[in-house]
């Protein structure tokens, strides 16, 4: 039951992090564009360790 929470908070945090990074393509501003990279590395990172833990 861990590995199935594990693996779905993983798959949620890729998500997001694709999201955001659509979004920045998309950004005019450039305090926009440094919050969503930001958020998209934020998620990268949450990925990565939750992918380590699986």
């Amino acid at each position: 039951m861990k590995k199935v929470l594990m693996n779905l908070k993983y798959k949620i945090h890729i998500y997001l992090q694709h999201y955001n990074e659509i979004l920045l393509q998309d950004a005019v501003c450039r305090k926009l564009k440094s919050q969503l990279m930001q958020r998209a590395n934020y998620h990268k990172q949450k990925a990565i360790t939750l992918k380590l833990d699986i």
